[in-house]
């Protein structure tokens, strides 16, 4: 699926449909990754990366929240999130995704911080 998907973007097929065609040949991780990597707007491939790993059996795509878990965290908070819970009863462990939160909560921290000195420069 991996090589089929690059031909297929080679020739400007959107990343949506190359992650729909390695999702529908049973490549999970291609799938997540060509939906995170090629679509123009980061919150829409962060949903459609969602959208495999929620229709894929847990066993499959449980390696794949792990490690896209900080990136689908910052491009779509709410979804991901839902996305994590709904799982957790399938046997996605909260203490793997840990890290992925804090990360989230630090960035998000740091964004505040960085909008209220801007705004006092703005006063």
């Amino acid at each position: 699926a991996e090589t089929i998907v690059r031909i297929l973007s080679s020739h400007d097929v959107s990343a949506v449909e190359c992650a729909g065609y390695a999702a529908a040949s049973g490549d999970i991780g291609t799938a997540v990754n060509a939906a995170l990597c090629g679509a123009a707007d980061d919150k829409a491939g962060a949903l459609d990366a969602l959208r495999v790993l929620n229709d894929a059996p847990v066993e499959q795509a449980e390696p794949f929240y792990y490690k896209h878990a900080s990136t689908l965290l910052t491009r779509a908070p709410l979804a991901a999130s839902k996305s994590f819970l709904s799982r957790y009863s399938q046997g996605l462990s909260a203490t793997k995704l840990l890290p992925a939160f804090m990360h989230y909560e630090r960035r998000r921290a740091e964004v505040r911080e960085i909008m209220l000195l801007a705004k006092k420069e703005k006063e």
